[in-house]
């Protein structure tokens, strides 16, 4: 009997960790539409200077939280194997 629940634990664990990594690799792909995005709108020169700059924070702000993500991905791979 205890040997089924663990079966099933480590099953639910996997199960759990499998959707919170899907759910990151969809959130990296939509964070990186957004960086393009606003690389594409950075790119048009009508843009003053304070519209430029906030764009580029932007893009920095999209940079870092991508960066988190990846090591959230990362973890859960070392995690999964």
């Amino acid at each position: 009997m205890k040997i089924k629940k663990f079966i099933k634990n480590i099953k639910d664990f996997f199960d759990e960790n499998k959707n919170e990594y899907d759910l990151i690799l969809q959130i990296l792909e939509e964070l990186e539409d957004k960086k393009s995005s606003l690389n594409k709108k950075l790119s048009k020169s009508n843009l003053d200077k304070n519209e430029k700059e906030n764009l580029k924070n932007n893009i920095k702000i999209v940079d870092e939280l991508i960066a988190k993500i990846e090591k959230k991905r990362e973890k859960l791979d070392r995690k999964l194997t």
